[in-house]
């Protein structure tokens, strides 16, 4: 009985995904988290238009030339336009391009326990472990920094 009970808790550790340490804070002071498969980065920082925006990040940059749109991905089901960035330091990064599709993408992370993006055959799982405990502060603070 000791063995079937060791098995059937090993099978359940496997069979379960692992969301690491969820959300933490970066050094620059940004909430993030990292993709189940760990090649995938998810972090929210303030846009050049003083917003918050959520950022897709690969772990190791992938190098680019121009800047442009891409095409659409989809977040939990919900189909989102994602805009195509290109910079000289951080290579290529995605980032959601309307308000709608920014307050989607994190409600998401504040309601679920995972979000999953998808774009043709490649998935990405990110884990929403922490994302209200390390992102309020953050959110609250690019919103009205006076407070």
């Amino acid at each position: 009985m000791r063995a079937f009970t060791s098995v059937v808790l090993f099978l359940c550790c496997i069979l379960n995904p692992v969301h690491a340490e969820g959300w933490y804070i970066n050094k620059r002071g940004e909430p993030t988290v990292m993709s189940d498969d760990g090649y995938w980065y998810m972090l929210l920082s303030k846009s050049m238009k003083g917003d918050v925006n959520a950022y897709l990040l690969p772990r190791n940059g992938i190098e680019c030339k121009a800047s442009g749109s891409s095409s659409s991905m989809y977040v939990n089901g919900t189909k989102l336009r994602w805009w195509q960035n290109c910079d000289p330091s951080m290579g290529m990064y995605w980032y959601a391009y309307t308000q709608a599709g920014i307050n989607h993408l994190i409600g998401e992370f504040m309601r679920r326990q995972t979000v999953t993006i998808r774009d043709g055959s490649l998935t990405i799982v990110f884990s929403a472990v922490g994302f209200n405990d390390k992102a309020r502060q953050f959110i609250d603070d690019v919103a009205d920094p006076g407070l």
